[in-house]
């Protein structure tokens, strides 16, 4: 049993050292993409709110 678990020690180590780096690194990622989303959508509502005051603005003159 102590030779299996010592096998597969460095094995398990070098995942956990690989895998949790490349998880956050995703986590990250995703959170950009998200927030760049999120900028999109409030940059389409404010050219459409200038829009239209600009069409009320010249609708008054």
């Amino acid at each position: 049993m102590e030779d299996l678990f010592f096998t597969f020690m460095p094995i398990l180590m070098i995942v956990l050292y690989l895998a949790v780096p490349a998880a956050v690194s995703i986590f990250f990622l995703k959170l950009c993409y998200d927030m760049v989303n999120l900028t999109k959508e409030k940059n389409n509502k404010l050219e459409r709110l200038v829009r239209l005051l600009e069409e009320r603005k010249q609708e008054n003159k």
